[in-house]
This record gives structure tokens, C-alpha cells and sequence, in this order.
């Protein structure tokens, strides 16, 4: 099989180590691999290579750049890991994306939205409280609550964002692989709360999704393409018998199955 390995352009040593990592596992079935960065040769590489699969590593490890690169796996009609452009813009544009989860059903913990400089205050948030900023992945926290609001002042106008409580409690995190439970057995109202946010994101492939228990289960995150050397994803694989080159190559097979193969030029 012929795979383009997609990287970040700029890894820092962690994630070189874990690139290389996936390249030496994938060489054990004997793939032709091609290793690419993202950037502006990455279209004409997939046509002139005409790869079976795109491994995609950019998106995983490069949350906050990569959102849009498989808007050109989806021209060139070739298969990908990973999620598409939806799923790996929406999830990072929280003030879009939470009254939408909320319209499905899945509880999120309170928060409140900053769009078009509208006023600053948090009535009804209790602190810590995290500040999330569309397109960034993650958050920062504050445990003041006057320093959470200078931060959203602070920011640059048009700018949206929201401040979002933090809270302590039992946390619970597996996985969902088209649209089913992956590798672990988890509670009912767990898995239809990730299935209704896989169908909302039309997410593809392996997603990771992280809850919190506090007064009821809420939705705290969800990776739409996530490392495939997470440790805990690793542990997860180990416990039901699977090696790291077992979880790879199911990653392969499942990659793109809603997408038919019909490579630009061909």
C-alpha cells in the first residue's frame, strides 16, 4: 500500500519522537511510505504520488493549524485518518459549537459567550473558570474570577470567546470508531451522549471523547483526531490484547471507508 505520512512542519522533539515511532510501525508491513510536511506542495505531492492513504499526523498534533488541511484530501478524493474539515474546525469554535451540543441533549458545564464586544461580566459563573477562544485548542484558567474577565477584555476586538467553569469530579475518557463503542464498555447514557456529538461534527474514524462526573456526567472534550500514541489510548489497546502495530493498521483499514478512492487526474 502506498501512504503519505503527513507531519506538522514544525514538530517540536516530543512529537519528532513520536513520528518516528508511527513511521518504523508502518514499515513492518512493508507500505511504500512517503514522509510530507503540510504546506503548499502537500496537493502536488498527493497527485504526483497517488498515495492508497493519507496517515494524517498534521492534524492530530497540530490542532490549532491543521483544521483545514483535509479540505485537500477531499479534492484529491483520497482516503485519510483522522476527521474532516467539520469536525476539526467546529470542535476548536466553542461559542459555535456548545449551544449545539446542548441542542442534541449532551450537558456541557455552565459557560457564557463573548461575541462582537458584547459586555464583559459572568454573572452566574463560579470560579475557576476557564477562558476558550475560537480556533485555539484548550484554555486558560483563572482562579479569580476578576482576572477572567480582564483576560476577555483584553482580548483583540473581534475576537470570540467564552469563560467556561472548571470543576473537580470523576473523569472518564474512551473512544468511538464509526459511530460505535472502541475497545472498552462504557455507560449507555456516555455513549449516546458521543454518538449524537459524532453525528453533530460528522466526524470520521477514531475520536476521543473526555467527560467529567459532577452532578451528572458533562462533555468536557473530544479530539476528532487523535494521537495515535496516546498513552492512555495505548493502555486502553493493550488491556484487549492489541500492540501498537495492531492499532495502526486498524487505523488504516477504517481510514476514509465513508469516501470512495477517485484521486484527482486518475
Amino acid at each position: 500500500m502506498k501512504i503519505i505520512l503527513l507531519e506538522p512542519e514544525e514538530p517540536d522533539q516530543g512529537t519528532a519522537r513520536k513520528i518516528e515511532r508511527v513511521y518504523s510501525l508502518l514499515l513492518q508491513d512493508s507500505h511504500e511510505i512517503l514522509r510530507q510536511a503540510a504546506g503548499n506542495s502537500l496537493y502536488e505531492c498527493i497527485l504526483s504520488f497517488r498515495p492508497d492513504v493519507i496517515f494524517n499526523l498534521a492534524s492530530s498534533y497540530d490542532g490549532n493549524q491543521a483544521n483545514l488541511i483535509p479540505a485537500l484530501f477531499e479534492i484529491a478524493g483520497v482516503r485519510y485518518t483522522g476527521s474532516g474539515i467539520l469536525s476539526l474546525s467546529l470542535v476548536h469554535n466553542y461559542t459555535k459549537l456548545y449551544p449545539l451540543l446542548i441542542s442534541t441533549g449532551i450537558r456541557i458545564l455552565p459557560y457564557k459567550v463573548y461575541i462582537n464586544d458584547n459586555e464583559v461580566e459572568a454573572d452566574g459563573l463560579q470560579p475557576p473558570l476557564a477562558l476558550r477562544i475560537d480556533g485555539r485548542r484548550g484554555g486558560r484558567e483563572f482562579i479569580d474570577k476578576d482576572d477572567a474577565l480582564n483576560a476577555v477584555k483584553a482580548l483583540p476586538a473581534g475576537t470570540d470567546a467564552l469563560l467556561q467553569e472548571v470543576r473537580a469530579g470523576k473523569k472518564a475518557s474512551f473512544y468511538i470508531l464509526d459511530s460505535a463503542s472502541f475497545l472498552s464498555i462504557v455507560e449507555d447514557e456516555l455513549l449516546q451522549a458521543s454518538k449524537r456529538a459524532y453525528q453533530l461534527l460528522e466526524a470520521r474514524g477514531l475520536v476521543r471523547f473526555d467527560f467529567l462526573y459532577c452532578g451528572g456526567w458533562h462533555l468536557t472534550d473530544i479530539d476528532p483526531c487523535p494521537n495515535p500514541l496516546d498513552e492512555d489510548l495505548l493502555t486502553l489497546a493493550a488491556e484487549n490484547g492489541w500492540s501498537e502495530h495492531h492499532l495502526l493498521r486498524m487505523m488504516i483499514e477504517h481510514a476514509g471507508s465513508d469516501l470512495q478512492p477517485t484521486l484527482a487526474g486518475s
